[in-house]
């Protein structure tokens, strides 16, 4: 669906009364204030392991996309673009400057992927009289979202890296995440959730295959209580023989794993856990980037629908050039 953009000759691409210049400096502010609270929810969620704070920060990280990309529509000016961009780039490592590693390194590179944006969203906007709003989002959003993931990607690992503690990943923090993929577990372990006692979930997968055979309707109660023990059993010293480590029943699967985890991670050299750390910056990265199709509909989606609402209550209108190209002015 086409839309009708912004070409202006004033610099603030409005339509030069106080009013648009309040309209698109308020513009520049919201960006700058959530591109700070993507930064500062993301410092928290680390230190704190609260998963609410993570939740925070990704709304803050797609409300930021959502009023970059309105920022491309509505500064025309590149020197003014580049300042904004600029003080949103320090926004964003604001919080998290102390957690970086090569911090100004990121951040120049945080700079040039925004402003790649920006100018390849003006670039359709300027040579265009009549521009897709689809088309300049999806020259714009690939950009934002690929910084916000090298923020996450970097500063996760960072944060790893330097912590004081000998295995730098709470267990706080390690539960929510597992919890958080608990759909996709049970894709796999029908009925076996990570909460569960290592107990539990071993005789609920022996009843589940116990429940399987034919046989099983002819044996009575306390006949499949028995095997379902021995089966469990079985369970324990498989699971103990592969890990080479001895399994507390009474331990939650997700304790369970992360002791494993634990273990083996302090059994590596220094050398291996900074490759860890690289690795794990690496899936982080891989994992957001698979979503990042999606991630740009959704904030597409959202621009689209708060533009039609700026159209309708007048915030921005549509008038034409003297060169008969049409545009929105506020």
């Amino acid at each position: 669906m086409e839309t009708d953009l912004i070409s202006h000759k004033n610099v603030f691409g409005g339509n030069g009364s106080n009013s648009s210049a309040l309209k698109i400096i308020s513009l520049w502010f919201f960006g700058i204030l959530s591109a700070g609270l993507f930064s500062w929810f993301l410092n928290q969620s680390l230190k704190s392991g609260d998963w609410n704070f993570a939740l925070y920060g990704a709304l803050s990280g797609i409300f930021f996309l959502i009023v970059f990309l309105f920022q491309v529509f509505f500064t025309k000016e590149n020197k003014k673009a580049a300042f904004v961009i600029f003080l949103e780039s320090m926004a964003i490592i604001s919080f998290i400057a102390d957690i970086l590693m090569y911090f100004l390194f990121f951040f120049a590179f945080l700079f040039l992927c925004l402003y790649f944006g920006y100018s390849a969203g003006r670039k359709i906007i300027d040579n265009n009289l009549k521009i897709s709003f689809w088309n300049v989002s999806k020259a714009v959003l690939p950009k934002g979202v690929l910084a916000i993931s090298l923020a996450i990607s970097i500063t996760i690992p960072s944060f790893l890296n330097g912590s004081k503690q000998d295995f730098p990943l709470p267990f706080s923090i390690f539960e929510n995440i597992v919890k958080s993929g608990e759909i996709i577990i049970q894709n796999f372990f029908p009925g076996v959730s990570p909460s569960m006692t290592f107990e539990e979930a071993a005789r609920k997968a022996a009843e589940a295959k116990i429940n399987e055979l034919p046989e099983a309707r002819f044996l009575s109660a306390r006949e499949k209580q028995v095997i379902v023990n021995q089966a469990a059993l079985g369970f324990y010293k498989q699971f103990s023989d592969y890990f080479g480590m001895s399994i507390n029943e009474k331990s939650t699967i997700s304790k369970w794993i992360y002791d494993i985890i634990k273990e083996k991670f302090l059994n590596l050299s220094g050398q291996s856990k900074n490759f860890v750390f690289l690795l794990i910056g690496a899936l982080i990265f891989i994992f957001i980037e698979t979503l990042s199709l999606p991630i740009r509909l959704v904030i597409s989606f959202f621009a689209f629908i708060l533009y039609e609402i700026m159209l309708a209550l007048g915030f921005v209108k549509v008038q034409l050039e003297d060169k008969s190209k049409e545009v929105l002015i506020v």
